[in-house]
């Protein structure tokens, strides 16, 4: 099935020029370091619950990593991220392709953050402190919500140390503890010294993400310009607002702005929309769409995503993606433990629904597609 996600896993996908499951992403940007302990060993649980206890902050460094993502054993991007991290939250953070130019530059100067993209020559200005808070967590909360994700779901070992760029590390591994999950086996090195993250290779489906800090120096003195960008003067701003602006809207107010009719699953006494929005998507993805919340008895449910089939229909694929009939269409579905969803077209429009609720079967969700009428 072409363009096979929800709003929120589509952004992600364009801006990657490259599908990956959401929470992959998560694991990769999120586990960047935790915190400071003694080398002694710890059992894997111990290693985890000490990441996320200990709240010490790390010296500031300069490292060089390089990303390498394959699918069906055949590289797909390859990237070198160089970094400046400052221990009172300044970064600097240079993306290179494989050919070694730079495509793009993020800055914190601890006011604002800039988000420079050299190929689209697009950049993006952020000055409100919530949204920089949102876009540069702090390494515990980062570690937090990726390590507590493979604790829940993993059955983790320890292996033998090693060294990742001349540094003594912790070798974590973490292997699903049932098939079909969302998150495939992962395995992390993690520096014993600082519980910075130097090493993670993350499996999900056909697919392979490697992540590798190739060098990295502490307790560096690094110079104020590396905290400050001056854009060229070809740059186009982008206004965040203008990007995703959302506003609720009734199910006639829906399809006005759809342009036609549209399917949805009429609510009944145990189940009912808890938000209706729409989405003017402008950028890399330009569309309206709008998005339904259910709740069932109170407790969320599931998701529905509705916006016009695109012109250029892609045939990337989700992992695990299986072929199926809905409605007499064509479709697809996800089936994975922790994200179950469908995806096809009908009269123009593409639907995705997606479980919020963990209980829902992929059955139950193809059930509910045969409940849908116009409103």
């Amino acid at each position: 099935m072409r363009d096979l996600s929800n709003t929120k896993i589509k952004e992600g996908i364009n801006m990657r020029k490259t599908i990956l499951p959401i929470v992959t992403l998560i694991l990769l940007g999120g586990l960047l370091m935790a915190c400071s302990s003694d080398n002694n060993m710890f059992s894997p649980d111990q290693v985890i619950s000490q990441a996320l206890e200990n709240s010490e902050k790390i010296d500031s460094y300069i490292a060089e990593s390089k990303i390498v993502i394959s699918e069906n054993d055949q590289i797909v991007e390859e990237n070198v991220l160089k970094e400046w991290r400052h221990e009172d939250g300044r970064v600097r953070i240079e993306t290179l392709d494989e050919a070694g130019e730079t495509i793009s530059i993020v800055v914190n100067d601890g006011n604002e953050l800039i988000i420079y993209d050299l190929e689209s020559e697009q950049a993006s200005v952020i000055d409100d402190p919530e949204l920089i808070a949102l876009n540069q967590q702090s390494p515990k909360e980062q570690a937090e919500l990726s390590l507590s994700i493979v604790r829940d779901t993993h059955d983790l070992t320890l292996k033998d140390e090693t060294e990742i760029a001349g540094r003594d590390v912790n070798h974590l591994v973490a292997t699903p503890k049932e098939k079909n999950q969302l998150i495939g086996k992962q395995e992390i090195w993690i520096d014993k010294e600082n519980w910075l993250v130097l090493k993670i290779t993350s499996e999900s489906g056909d697919q392979l993400i490697d992540m590798m800090y190739e060098t990295v120096d502490f307790n560096v003195d690094i110079d104020d310009t590396m905290f400050s960008l001056d854009l060229p003067e070809n740059v186009e701003l982008i206004d965040l607002d203008d990007i995703h602006d959302v506003d609720e809207v009734s199910l006639t107010e829906a399809a006005d702005a759809l342009g036609q009719p549209f399917l949805y699953i009429p609510e009944d006494d145990s189940l009912e929309i808890s938000t209706l929005e729409k989405s003017d998507l402008q950028g890399i993805v330009n569309r309206i769409e709008i998005d339904i919340d259910y709740k069932k008895d109170d407790l969320p449910y599931v998701t529905l995503s509705i916006f016009e089939t695109p012109d250029d229909v892609d045939d990337m694929t989700m992992p695990d993606e299986t072929e199926t009939t809905i409605r007499g269409q064509d479709a697809t579905y996800i089936d994975m433990k922790g994200f179950r969803s469908v995806f096809w077209d009908e009269d123009g429009l593409r639907y995705s629904l997606s479980t919020i609720d963990p209980n829902l079967s992929i059955e139950d969700i193809l059930e509910l597609t045969e409940t849908m009428t116009h409103p």
